[in-house]
């Protein structure tokens, strides 16, 4: 960890996971996550998020089912996230975001 990153000073990141089509479904995604958080933190990470697009429904639907919150990084966040949410088909709890401090309102 070197405190590059302004929002995530020693923070990690899993930004490249994917699963061939003809494997998805098996669990498989969740234990590349789930293997991927743990390697993060064992390395000293204090925390780990998810970068991909609202368009990357799979990994989206892999990181939040896995556990990993929604973080709200501007003000328009929450229905950004909201719509990701129904796109997904899964309920969304606004009070579930993380949320940076200059967001905080």
């Amino acid at each position: 960890p070197d405190g590059e990153d302004a929002y995530f000073p020693f923070g990690g990141r899993v930004a490249a996971l994917a699963v061939d089509s003809a494997h998805r479904d098996r669990g498989v995604g969740r234990a590349l996550a789930a293997a991927a958080t743990r390697r993060l933190l064992d390395a000293g990470y204090d925390s780990v998020r998810v970068c991909a697009p609202a368009s990357a429904t799979p990994a989206l639907h892999v990181a939040v089912t896995a556990g990993y919150a929604p973080c709200v990084l501007a003000d328009d966040g929450v229905g950004r996230w909201r719509s990701v949410f129904d796109d997904l088909g899964l309920p969304f709890d606004p009070s579930q975001c993380v949320r940076h401090p200059k967001t905080d309102g």
